[in-house]
């Protein structure tokens, strides 16, 4: 049963897939308002569990890495591919990224009016504000810290840009380019090595897409892996001994360096690295009949994957208001009961957002990308849409 991708649903949609983007989007809001900071012991304890979240992005990039790829190795036969798949990214991108820029933008001169923003808000707009030497500019904006996690998103544009003519000058071959995705690993992880031995900013590592390119080139060579006869079969069989140890390897370097968190020298470096191996290993054992795929096809985690989007863009972009809230209806608490109200409030406005955004405003325009239907699958039953 190896060989076989479960698609219940339809040849090109696998609803574990939707669970797994949901596991990404909780998994991230649960690391920014968790409890990290608490000082109750137990809580604490868990913070500090809690602090691992941050790979929520790191399953992200491997998602997206391989639903892009595999859609992308299926059209490159096909005329117009390119014009197709940016049609479909940019309806699917653009609305919500600059209507959450324009939200933000409009409360800045409300509230701020006798600053003009538009000088530190430029990065975004172009999707550059993952570059470091950039961060000077947009930290000036008065409300940088309501789009600091719009660097994640920078990440993804820039791979959107660049990955399909990388990926089409290896599209005869499907060794050489899964070859050009270790390749790509390898880089990314010598390029981190290289920050961190160097000195550099941290941020070079971690927000930028060199240093980020190994978790997408992951996810592309489990998509490429599953198109190949011989591949898919020791691919999908092995899964599991790739997640378990390379989930050891990381409680290892949790336990070795007492912290979960992305900016120590091992995670920054190894830790990463061995998210791009986890995770496609985790989405390979959800191709599969068996308990993974049952957990992520859970309705409630498949509803949180759809409005992921949403979920992640807004769960930050609203913390002012959601503190504002907080102080406003409860001003007598003590730190840590504000600190979980706060996390209340968040959670159910984030989900309510996330809703509202997902069904009255992104649902109507994804309705556009009928207009650019995706190339048939070439290899049965592994072509998954996005």
């Amino acid at each position: 049963m190896v060989d076989q991708i479960k698609a219940p649903m339809s040849a090109r949609h696998i609803p574990a897939l939707d669970g797994i983007r949901g596991l990404a989007a909780l998994s991230i809001f649960i690391y920014h308002y968790g409890g990290m900071h608490s000082s109750y012991g137990l809580i604490r304890i868990a913070g500090e569990v809690i602090n691992f979240g941050w790979a929520g992005v790191s399953l992200f990039f491997v998602l997206s890495g391989f639903l892009i790829s595999g859609i992308l190795w299926e059209s490159f036969d096909k005329k117009g591919w390119w014009q197709r798949f940016y049609w479909r990214r940019s309806l699917r991108i653009f609305p919500l990224y600059y209507f959450a820029l324009a939200l933000i933008f409009v409360a800045t001169l409300w509230f701020d009016g006798h600053q003009w923003p538009l000088g530190s808000i430029w990065p975004f707009l172009v999707y550059l504000q993952n570059t470091p030497p950039l961060y000077a500019v947009w930290n000036k904006f008065p409300n940088a810290f309501a789009l600091s996690h719009f660097w994640s998103l920078a990440v993804e544009e820039q791979f959107y840009l660049i990955w399909p003519f990388l990926l089409v000058w290896r599209r005869g071959n499907n060794l050489t380019a899964r070859r050009m995705c270790i390749l790509i690993w390898a880089l990314s992880f010598g390029f981190r090595l290289t920050v961190c031995f160097a000195g550099m900013r941290e941020l070079w590592a971690i927000a930028f897409l060199v240093g980020r390119a190994g978790e997408l080139a992951m996810g592309a060579y489990l998509a490429l892996a599953i198109r190949d006869a011989k591949m898919k079969t020791a691919v999908l069989k092995n899964a599991r001994f790739f997640f378990a140890g390379s989930l050891l390897a990381i409680v290892g370097i949790i336990i070795w360096t007492k912290s979960a968190d992305v900016q120590t020298s091992l995670m920054t470096t190894v830790g990463i690295a061995l998210n791009g191996i986890l995770f496609a290993s985790l989405i390979a054992l959800s191709l599969q009949p068996g308990a993974v795929a049952t957990l992520f096809s859970m309705r409630w985690l498949r509803w949180l994957g759809k409005i992921s989007y949403g979920i992640y863009v807004y769960h930050i972009l609203l913390n002012p208001l959601f503190v504002w809230i907080v102080f406003r209806a409860f001003p007598g608490l003590g730190h840590d009961a504000h600190f979980l109200a706060i996390a209340g409030v968040a959670a159910v406005g984030t989900l309510t957002m996330a809703c509202l955004s997902f069904y009255g405003f992104e649902a109507p325009i994804l309705r556009l990308k009928s207009r650019f239907p995706e190339a048939a699958p070439r290899t049965k039953g592994v072509n998954i849409s996005t």
